[in-house]
C-alpha cells in the first residue's frame, strides 16, 4: 500500500486529519473528528452546487448576449484608411469617420495627376509613374469604400446591442468582460473617430485582432469555459 496517498493529498500537502482519525479510531474523539470532517465535506459539496447553479443561471442570461457581442466585434474591419494608404506620401488625414472625405481628396489628387499626364513632352517613364499613381489611388478608393461599408454596418449592429441588450450586459457580465469591452470601445474610437493610428501593428499583429482575443477570452473565463 502506498501510505503517501493516505497522509498527503494530490498537491503534496500533509493531511493531519488522517493521522488524527487513525489515532482516535474507536474513541469518542474519533467519532467527533469523523463527524466534523463529514460536515465540512458536505458544506463544500453544497457550496459547489450553489456556485454551479449560479454559473448556469449566468450562462442562460449571458449566452445570447455574449454571442451577439462576439458577432459584432467580428464585424468590425481590421483596417482603417491609414492601413490602406500607408505607402502614400501625401496621405489624406482621416478622422471623424471621414471615409468619403478621404476619397474626395484622392479624387482631387487623381485629377491633378491626369492633368499632368496630358502635358506634352513627358518621357515614357514619367508617364508610367503618373499612371501608377492614378491606378493606386483608384484602388485605394475601392478598398476604403469596402472598409466604410463594413464599419457602418458593424456600428449599426452595435447601436442595436446597446439599445436592446446593454442593460442586461451591465447587470450580469463579469468585470473582466466589461473591461475588455471598454478597451474595444477605446480602440474603435481611436481608429475610426480620432484617427490616431492604423490598426496593423505589423504583418503578424493587428490591434483589432488583439482586442477581439481579449474580449473572447474574458467571456470564456466569465462563463467558466476556460476551466474545463
Amino acid at each position: 500500500m502506498d501510505w503517501t496517498k493516505i497522509f498527503f493529498d494530490k498537491d503534496g500537502i500533509f493531511q493531519w486529519q488522517a493521522i488524527l482519525a487513525i489515532v482516535a479510531v474507536g474513541t469518542p474523539l474519533g467519532y467527533i473528528i469523523k463527524n466534523k470532517i463529514e460536515k465540512r465535506n458536505k458544506a463544500k459539496e453544497r457550496n459547489f452546487d450553489v456556485k454551479l447553479e449560479q454559473l448556469n443561471i449566468k450562462r442562460k442570461k449571458l449566452d445570447k448576449i455574449y454571442s451577439h457581442l462576439i458577432k459584432i466585434a467580428d464585424m468590425y474591419p481590421n483596417q482603417n484608411p491609414y492601413d490602406i494608404l500607408e505607402h502614400l506620401v501625401d496621405c489624406p488625414r482621416f478622422h471623424f469617420e471621414g471615409f468619403d472625405t478621404v476619397n474626395r481628396i484622392l479624387d482631387i489628387q487623381i485629377e491633378e495627376y491626369k492633368k499632368r499626364l496630358k502635358q506634352k513632352g513627358l518621357s515614357y517613364d514619367v508617364q508610367e509613374e503618373l499612371k501608377i499613381e492614378i491606378r493606386n489611388r483608384e484602388y485605394y478608393k475601392k478598398e476604403i469604400i469596402k472598409i466604410r461599408d463594413q464599419y457602418f454596418q458593424a456600428k449599426e449592429e452595435y447601436e442595436l446591442f446597446k439599445k436592446d441588450e446593454k442593460s442586461d450586459f451591465d447587470l450580469y457580465a463579469g468585470q473582466k468582460v466589461k473591461n475588455a469591452l471598454v478597451h474595444f470601445d477605446v480602440l474603435v474610437n481611436n481608429a475610426f473617430i480620432a484617427g490616431t493610428f492604423p490598426l496593423n501593428i505589423s504583418d503578424r499583429q493587428n490591434r483589432m485582432d488583439d482586442i477581439r482575443w481579449e474580449l473572447k477570452n474574458s467571456i470564456r473565463d466569465d462563463l467558466g469555459m476556460n476551466y474545463y
